[in-house]
């Protein structure tokens, strides 16, 4: 189960109807001990952790903080699915100049360096500097082996491109397609 379904597994059970305080504190808690740390200010505004409320005969509304809990949970799910989105708004491929050579066959052949360049500026998003650095290592080898045109290397190379970025996940390979067809059309021709 993702963070966004446990989140909203969570938020779900606020809605469940808890007979007795401690039914709703232990609930309270459980929801603290896993996301107190990473929503800022968590305890801030409920009754169970008001200083008063504790200390004195105050009365605790647990309804009042579940419903809080509840409104809580909601915003920093929301927050993650913007992060998200955003995250994969970055890695679109984002409108780049490739120079096109037309030879006298009219073929258009890409600069393969430009492309790696491209292609490298997308990779700063979702991956660990160590995913990073492999990808760009198998691009540079990529470009030797298609610049000395030997072109069942580059395919074996370009295959083992294409597996190392489905094994990163779909937004990665996505955003890298156009560039890996282009690669492709470049190793082809």
């Amino acid at each position: 189960m993702g963070k966004i379904e446990t989140l909203s597994d969570y938020i779900g059970r606020c809605d469940d109807n808890m007979i007795d305080d401690e039914e709703k504190y232990n609930f309270i808690e459980e929801v603290r001990s896993v996301y107190g740390e990473e929503i800022k200010g968590f305890e801030t505004g409920l009754s169970a952790y008001c200083v008063s409320a504790v200390n004195t005969s105050d009365y605790i509304d647990f309804d009042e903080d579940i419903c809080k809990v509840k409104a809580k949970l909601i915003n920093y799910k929301d927050n993650l699915q913007m992060a998200q989105k955003e995250r994969a708004e970055a890695l679109k491929p984002q409108q780049t100049s490739i120079q096109i050579m037309n030879h006298m066959e009219n073929n258009q052949i890409v600069d393969i360096g430009i492309m790696l360049t491209a292609a490298e500026q997308l990779l700063n998003v979702g991956l660990t500097e160590e995913e990073c650095h492999k990808i760009k290592e198998i691009l540079s080898e990529l470009k030797k082996e298609t610049d000395k045109k030997e072109t069942k290397q580059a395919k074996k190379i370009l295959y083992e491109l294409v597996k190392f970025l489905t094994d990163k996940g779909a937004d990665v390979l996505i955003a890298l397609i156009p560039y890996l067809g282009s690669m492709a059309k470049k190793i082809i021709s």
